[in-house]
């Protein structure tokens, strides 16, 4: 079938994309790294990588929705690519969005300390 086919390809485009960058970055600042320890967008874009992993899913599923039915079966691939770049940005603003949730929950503990309960 040629929606899973596409559904692997984004999946392993995301991790080898990110696997490139980590890689590039610790070959290219193995010094800074070792001294302070790993960049912030490590973390970053490691959830944007996991979180647009996981957004094939539901792209996937449009794409079989969308190829099910007499004549319609060479779109489905089509549909989950476009999918999936539609959820993209999505995936980029929430996770932007929960990291900056929780830098101001911990410079809220910095300022007034830990919440009693």
């Amino acid at each position: 079938m040629p929606r899973h086919g596409a559904g692997l390809a984004a999946v392993c485009l995301v991790f080898g994309s990110y696997l490139l960058y980590l890689g590039a970055v610790l070959l290219a600042r193995a010094r800074e790294v070792a001294t302070y320890g790993s960049p912030r967008g490590f973390w970053f874009f490691g959830m944007c990588a996991l979180w647009a992993a996981l957004a094939a899913i539901p792209a996937g599923a449009a794409g079989a929705f969308a190829s099910s039915g007499r004549g319609h079966e060479g779109r489905g691939w089509l549909v989950l690519v476009v999918v999936w770049i539609v959820l993209l940005p999505a995936v980029y603003a929430g996770v932007r969005w929960r990291e900056g949730r929780g830098r101001h929950a911990a410079r809220a503990e910095r300022l007034y300390g830990p919440r009693a309960i």
